[in-house]
C-alpha cells in the first residue's frame, strides 16, 4: 500500500499473476526484487517517495515508465533484492525467460499483448464521405508552380500531454523534415490543434507583397517585411555564433530565393 512502513518486497510476488498495479509510494523500501519483472501483467508501477539505495533505479522511479523499469530489473539492474546488483548467468535468466513465458501464457497475456499490440498499429481511416461535416481544402490554381500537392488528415485519438509527449513527436517530424521531406524542398509537414482550425482552408500561393501572415508568437506582417525580417536575424545570430551553419527557421530562408 502507498503512505506505510513497508520495508521489503518479497521475491514471491512473481507469483501474483494478475497484478497489473503496484503503488507501494512512500515507504521505506530500499531495493526491489528482480522477480517483480516477472509478474506478466504488471502494467504500472509506483516506487515514488522509498529510499532506494540504487541510484539509477531511484531516477527511473521518477521520470521512466513502467515498461523502462521492469526491463531494468529484468537486466540484473542493481535494484533486485535477490541477487544484490550481481549479473545473472544465461542459465538463471534464460530460466527465468522460461518461467515469465509460462507465466504469460497460463495467464492468457501472451494472447492479450498480441492482440492490445496489433491494435496499437492498426489505423481506423475514415472517408470524407462518412463524416456529415467534414473539413475541407480549397485548392488555388496558383500553387501549380509552386507545390502542386496538398495532403490532409484529421488524426484522432492523440495524446500528447503526458511527459515529453510533445516534443518526441516534434523530433520525429523534423526527422521527417531532414530525410524523407529532403530538408523541406520536397514537402513540408505541418500539424495543427483541430480546436484551433476554422475551415474551410484555403491552399494557395501569392506574392510577397500581396500576402499577410501571423507567425508564431509575433503580430501580423507582410510576408516581403517577414523574410527580410528574418535574414537580418539570421546573419546577427551567424555573428554571434561567429559560425556558417544557421539552425533552426533560419536554415530554411534559402527556399526563398528567387
Amino acid at each position: 500500500t502507498a503512505c506505510g512502513s513497508l520495508r521489503e518486497l518479497s521475491p514471491d510476488i512473481a507469483h501474483l499473476a494478475s497484478l497489473k498495479t503496484l503503488d507501494l509510494s512512500n515507504n521505506q523500501l530500499s531495493e526491489v526484487p528482480a522477480e517483480l519483472a516477472d509478474c506478466p501483467k504488471l502494467k504500472e508501477v509506483n516506487f515514488r517517495g522509498n529510499k532506494l539505495t540504487d541510484r539509477r533505479l531511484e531516477k527511473m522511479v521518477h521520470g521512466c515508465q513502467t515498461k523502462s523499469i521492469l526491463e531494468y530489473l529484468r537486466s540484473g539492474g542493481r535494484g533486485g533484492g535477490r541477487g544484490k546488483g550481481k549479473a545473472e548467468g544465461p542459465e538463471k535468466e534464460e530460466a527465468r525467460r522460461r518461467r515469465r513465458e509460462r507465466r504469460r501464457r497460463e495467464s492468457g497475456e501472451g494472447e492479450e499483448e498480441e492482440v492490445d499490440h496489433a491494435g496499437r498499429l492498426l489505423l481506423r481511416v475514415l472517408h470524407v464521405s462518412e463524416n456529415p461535416a467534414p473539413l475541407t481544402v480549397q485548392v488555388s490554381p496558383t500553387v501549380r508552380d509552386v507545390r502542386p500537392f496538398i495532403v490532409g488528415a484529421v488524426v484522432r485519438g492523440m495524446d500528447l500531454k503526458p511527459g515529453n509527449a510533445l516534443r518526441r513527436f516534434l523530433t520525429s517530424q523534423t526527422k521527417l523534415h531532414e530525410d524523407v521531406c529532403e530538408k523541406r524542398t520536397a514537402a513540408t509537414i505541418a500539424t495543427h490543434d483541430l480546436q484551433a482550425v476554422r475551415g474551410p482552408l484555403l491552399y494557395t500561393a501569392r506574392p510577397p507583397q500581396d500576402l499577410k501572415i501571423v507567425p508564431l508568437g509575433r503580430k501580423e506582417v507582410k510576408a516581403k517585411d517577414l523574410v527580410r525580417q528574418l535574414q537580418l536575424e539570421a546573419e546577427e545570430h551567424r555573428k554571434q555564433k561567429k559560425r556558417q551553419n544557421l539552425s533552426g527557421l533560419h536554415r530554411y530562408l534559402h527556399l526563398l530565393d528567387g
